[in-house]
This record gives structure tokens, C-alpha cells and sequence, in this order.
């Protein structure tokens, strides 16, 4: 581990000489995205390992040049012993060599799996978007910046391609949610890991990373790498399709509402009467009466689903194929009922 004095010397270094392409890319994501503005007040995820310290270095190089207020969590799930007091001691030096206020929080992760009949890794993943949020407020910072990556957005989407998902689940983690931003989707681990070794910024390993019985570990490290065997930008090519499934709902999404609001809204008074929109609701739920199935579902998406329909066969889409493209749209099991 890199000792407090390295730490000084390099932190005398100019910003201007940690910027690289990378660097660049990011900023792009960011504008493109409107991810930050100057003068947030912005919320660090801290877990010690490359992705967050990486994470930190990129604002901090920002810090000066837009006002930034930074401030930073680590969660100590007191799941790992020594291994866990390691990466604490590791942020709480980190964070004091670059002046980021900090603030440490003790979480039984075991014990609140038990109560929560969840994995340790979900709680986990629980227990720290609880503490972010708790402390964000706290320090009135309106965002919270976590450090997913490409390879994080590939590995998501493959998951739920494996349980099951549709349109929305092949979009696989957002870049804001909320106050939750993720400014490092458009780089990939590697990349990362080139920038802490420019930077020659150390960090540390989480052990429980290499556990291939956890579900994504084993996607990781067994089913990327062979993917890669075909073609080494797999990871980013997947990443890259959850994108563009992002764009294509962030179009949808708005025109679906628009139609909502301008047709459904204005003939409340008369829905009953729209022969056509209840003729298709009885023949792709095979029931005849339309209103007892309306009672128990939700009209907004029914709409959206009937409007995708008919926009589809414009297109010159045959009804089962539109009918396996809706499946596709819908993402609860309920939804996939209708048809």
C-alpha cells in the first residue's frame, strides 16, 4: 500500500497532469448526460477499491475548477474482519491526504440479511444506498456519485437476460437515478485500472470479488472472459446495447405519456366507448369483458402497450411479431399475461 508521504508528493502534482482521453470521455458522459453542475454538493461512494478511488481522483481533478463541495461515505459491512478494517483504514487515510470530509459507517450486513431474507450481497448493496442517502442529506448534497463501468453494465444486463427481463431490463444500470449519478459508464475496468496507473494511485482488493458463488462473480469471471474469446470488445458491446435500449426508452417514454395524456385523458367520460381500444384489450386477454380485467391492472400501461401495438403495425410488423415485441416491452410477469 502506498505510504502517507508518496501520497503528499504526488498530491502536490498539477491537475492538468492527471487529465488523459480517458478523462476527456468522461466529461463528454457528463455533458451529455448533464450529470453535474458547478457548486454541487456531491457525495462520494468510498469503498477503497479502483473503481471508487478512481471515481474520487476524477473529481477531485474537477474539484478546483468547478467549485465542487465533495464529501464521502465508506461502509463497513463487518462481514470480511482484518480485510474490512484494511480497506477502512485505507479510505480514512486517502480521504484525509485529500482533504474529503468522511464519514464511516458500521453496518451488521449478515445480521440484516437474516431479517431482510436476502442475500448478504443485496443487503449490502441496501444498506449502502441507505447510508448515501442518509449522509447526502446530511451534508445537503444533491448528488450521489457511485462508480459503475461498463464491465458492472454488461455483467447487469446479462443477469437479467439469464432470470428473465425485457426492454427495460436489457437497459441495464442508468447513468442518473434520482440523485444517483454514474459518471464512469462509458469506461471499461481496464480502462480504469490504466488511469490509477498513470496516476500511480494505489487501492485496495475486496477478496469477496473472486467468490464465483455469487451470481455476477461467476458471470465475471467465467462467462464474459469466454465471450471475449470471440470478441474482445464483448463487454463494451453489451454496455454499449444497454445504452442505446436507455435511449430508445428515454424516446418512447415521453411520446407514450404525450399520447397518454392527449387521447386516454380526454375521453375519460367515454372510455367505455372506444370500441376499437376495448375490442383489443378483450382479444389479447381472451376475456370478454374488458371492464372487470381494467380493475386490476394498471390503464397507463395498457395504453402504452396498445399504442406501441398499432405503432408497430404501421411499420408493417405482423401481429405476432408485434405481439413478441410487446412480450419483449413488458417487464412484469403480469404484463406478459395479457398476451
Amino acid at each position: 500500500m502506498m505510504t502517507a508521504q508518496y501520497w503528499l508528493h504526488q498530491s502536490g502534482r498539477k491537475d492538468t497532469e492527471m487529465w488523459n482521453k480517458q478523462w476527456e470521455r468522461v466529461d463528454r458522459f457528463l455533458k451529455k448526460w448533464k450529470l453535474i453542475e458547478r457548486g454541487d454538493h456531491i457525495l462520494l461512494g468510498i469503498s477503497g477499491g479502483a473503481d471508487s478511488v478512481c471515481l474520487a481522483r476524477y473529481f477531485l481533478a474537477k474539484r478546483e475548477s468547478l467549485a465542487l463541495n465533495l464529501y464521502a461515505v465508506h461502509v463497513n459491512h463487518m462481514l470480511r474482519g482484518d480485510e474490512a478494517k484494511r480497506d477502512e483504514e485505507f479510505v480514512r487515510e486517502f480521504c484525509r491526504q485529500w482533504n474529503i470530509p468522511l464519514h464511516v459507517e458500521y453496518r451488521d450486513i449478515k445480521k440484516e440479511s437474516r431479517e431482510k431474507k436476502c442475500s448478504e450481497e443485496e443487503a449490502g448493496r441496501l444498506a449502502r444506498y441507505e447510508c448515501f442517502t442518509n449522509y447526502a442529506r446530511q451534508h445537503q448534497c444533491s448528488k450521489i456519485a457511485v462508480a459503475h463501468h461498463q464491465n458492472d453494465v454488461a455483467e447487469t444486463i446479462l443477469f437479467r437476460m439469464i432470470r428473465g427481463t425485457g426492454v427495460q431490463g436489457m437497459a441495464g444500470i442508468l447513468p442518473v437515478n434520482g440523485e444517483i449519478i454514474r459518471p464512469f459508464l462509458c469506461l471499461s475496468r481496464e480502462e480504469i485500472i490504466d488511469v490509477l496507473k498513470e496516476l500511480k494511485q494505489d487501492y485496495v482488493d475486496d477478496s469477496t470479488n473472486k467468490c464465483e458463488e455469487y451470481s455476477r462473480n461467476y458471470i465475471r469471471h467465467r462467462i464474459l472472459p469466454e465471450m471475449e474469446h470471440i470478441n474482445k470488445k464483448a463487454t463494451v458491446h453489451v454496455s454499449e446495447l444497454g445504452m442505446q435500449m436507455q435511449e430508445l426508452l428515454a424516446y418512447i417514454t415521453p411520446k407514450m405519456d404525450a399520447l397518454y395524456k392527449e387521447k386516454l385523458v380526454q375521453m375519460a367520460n367515454c372510455f367505455w366507448k372506444n370500441r376499437y381500444f376495448m375490442r383489443w384489450i378483450c382479444l389479447n386477454k381472451r376475456k370478454s369483458c374488458g371492464e372487470c380485467f381494467l380493475k386490476h391492472v394498471d390503464i397507463k400501461k395498457i395504453f402504452h402497450l396498445y399504442i406501441l401495438s398499432s405503432f408497430l403495425r404501421s411499420w408493417g410488423i405482423r401481429k405476432e411479431n408485434s405481439r413478441i415485441v410487446l412480450i419483449m416491452f413488458s417487464q412484469e410477469r403480469q404484463e406478459k399475461d395479457w398476451f
